[in-house]
């Protein structure tokens, strides 16, 4: 009895570090930046998705603020032109996966891995995305045993994040500002994602993202990209 509680304990142990996007019993997880200024990071997950990311980059550097977009390499490699814009507004992009296989990349093995990395870096930096080559986001954060090994060998580091906007798979404005702001410190690195939809079906995901940093400068905060050495 005791062997197999043991064993139950020990599996239910390594399953929270690797689906618990924020333990770091694997490896680390970046998931602050240190600054002295009223700063927080803004990433943006999921994307491209086409015209819509330029909108929603043009309307961030118009408001002054600067956002990552952790982008899926299937899709950058469809819309180089798109993320070319991104970069030229003054936004980083960073490695998001390959395929963004949310079910299966926390139990797939070395090789996988290595693919889904690689091949975004690839795209990366056809498109000269240079600045955020050092930085990836697992799919939903869930981390495979492998993952930090193989981040290790091309020099990169886990990101994950400080606050959420639980806005994965639906959009409430409303509900998103305060996830999002309510008690938000210097240094909180925020994650919100792109081609999401409200309840009435209709794409709401830069609205929501645009009411945040409106909400972040209204509270004094600006959204910048930190550099690696500001990471925690």
């Amino acid at each position: 009895v005791t062997a197999v509680a043991a064993a139950v304990f020990l599996h239910g142990l390594l399953c929270y570090h690797m689906l618990w996007p924020a333990a770091r019993g694997l490896g680390p997880v970046v998931r602050r930046f240190s600054t002295n200024a009223q700063e927080v990071w803004l990433t943006i997950d999921d994307g491209p998705s086409g015209e819509r990311t330029v909108a929603l980059g043009k309307a961030l550097a118009e408001r002054g603020a600067r956002a990552t977009f952790f982008v899926i390499g299937e899709r950058l490699r469809q819309q180089n032109d798109v993320a070319r814009q991104v970069l030229a507004l003054g936004h980083t992009l960073a490695n998001h996966s390959d395929s963004h296989r949310v079910w299966t990349f926390w139990i797939s093995f070395p090789a996988r891995i290595r693919c889904e990395i690689r091949r975004n870096q690839e795209a990366l930096r056809a498109v000269g995305a240079a600045e955020g080559l050092a930085w990836f986001r697992a799919p939903a954060g869930h981390k495979s045993i492998f993952l930090h090994p193989e981040l290790r060998a091309v020099g990169m580091r886990l990101i994950g994040w400080t606050r959420r906007a639980l806005d994965g798979v639906r959009c409430n404005p409303a509900k998103v500002v305060r996830r999002i702001c309510t008690g938000v410190k210097a240094g909180d690195i925020l994650l919100l994602h792109e081609g999401k939809h409200d309840r009435h079906g209709q794409e709401a995901s830069n609205h929501c993202i645009l009411l945040v940093v409106d909400e972040l400068h209204r509270r004094g905060f600006r959204c910048v990209i930190p550099q690696d050495s500001q990471l925690v």
